[in-house]
């Protein structure tokens, strides 16, 4: 552990534009001898270039759907809705675009040491 002590690690920050950082360089051959494990067509650093610039706007999209739809059930919650059947389970996937929502089953309460436990509410003596 003493040997480590001495290593200086700086933090980089992934710039996608500037090729003396070789960011790209190295994103490409990673890509491509993962693609080569699943015999998917190599990219090359143009191509590769693409698909980075469109992950952090899909990322931040995505953010933003699911923080909204949290927050749709939360106020349900807030409001103190009992009935399952008011809440909802959501899949999306943007890149369709898909969205469906279906209702959710009650959580399964156990017991444990003779007390029943929700694991969504609270224990039930």
């Amino acid at each position: 552990m003493e040997s480590y002590k001495s290593i200086n690690i700086q933090v980089a920050d992934f710039e996608k534009d500037d090729d003396s950082n070789f960011h790209m360089d190295f994103i490409t051959a990673c890509s491509n001898v993962r693609a080569s494990c699943y015999r998917i067509a190599p990219a090359n650093k143009h191509k590769t270039k693409l698909i980075a610039g469109k992950i952090i706007p899909a990322i931040a999209t995505t953010t933003a759907v699911v923080a909204g739809l949290v927050s749709i059930e939360m106020y349900k919650m807030i409001q103190g809705l009992a009935n399952v059947e008011k809440y909802k389970n959501a899949f999306l996937n943007l890149a369709l675009p898909f969205y469906a929502f279906s209702e959710p089953i009650l959580a399964p309460k156990n017991k444990i040491l003779r007390r029943r436990v929700d694991p969504v509410g609270s224990v039930q003596y």
